[in-house]
């Protein structure tokens, strides 16, 4: 979902019910993985905070992309992750220890706080930390 915002504050005052949820996540991230940074990020199709960029590049685009990064949607706040750990996608590799949620690839749709496993989401972000210091320019996984 594309909400036309030009800062964080204004991003958390227009994702409308997600609002809460979106600053409890921001702030379990910012907390977590202090180091990544934190920023808006804006795509043709999404904004989104975006903490810690790499560069990305397709047959089409050249430019940087979130390591983890976070959107209001509608009924969810998603969390995207990049990066591999164990061989896999970070959030596929997690999906299933994080409790209540819908996953994809990069993609971790959460509904609620209190249906996610906390100590599993943080060892996630822990992780996307630690593949993004290993691989500074990218190979995104």
């Amino acid at each position: 979902m594309k909400i036309n915002a030009h800062s964080i504050d204004e991003l958390f005052k227009k994702s409308g019910e997600n609002e809460p949820l979106f600053r409890e996540l921001d702030k379990l991230i910012t907390e977590t993985v202090p180091d990544m940074g934190r920023q808006l990020f804006e795509s043709p199709s999404i904004t989104m905070i975006a903490y810690g960029l790499m560069p990305y590049k397709t047959t089409k685009t050249v430019g940087e992309w979130p390591v983890i990064s976070l959107a209001p949607q509608k009924g969810s706040v998603n969390l995207y992750v990049m990066g591999l750990t164990c061989g896999a996608p970070i959030a596929e590799f997690y999906k299933d220890k994080l409790g209540k949620v819908s996953a994809g690839k990069s993609c971790i749709r959460i509904k609620k706080l209190e249906n996610v496993n906390l100590d599993e989401l943080k060892k996630m972000l822990l992780d996307a930390q630690q593949w993004y210091k290993e691989n500074p320019n990218g190979n995104k996984g």
